[in-house]
């Protein structure tokens, strides 16, 4: 007996770890300052290091997110 109700469509397990694998790097970015500053780099230098990467982790949530069912997103 079928009610009409349609499974949920499958995740794209590449988009999965690729959201989290952003979300960790965008983790480590909060803590990464100190310990670059202490490896010899200015903080201007390891501040824009950081922001780099933290950029880099907003363009992979995005991107994962927007592929994370495989119904044809980007």
């Amino acid at each position: 007996m079928s009610d009409g109700v349609e499974p949920p469509p499958a995740l794209n397990l590449l988009a999965v770890g690729g959201l989290a694998g952003s979300v960790l790097l965008a983790l480590a970015g909060m803590f990464a300052v100190p310990p670059l500053m202490d490896m010899g780099l200015s903080f201007t230098v390891a501040f824009v290091a950081v922001a780099t990467a933290e950029v880099g982790a907003a363009v992979g949530v995005v991107v994962s997110t927007l592929n994370l069912y495989d119904d044809g997103g980007l």
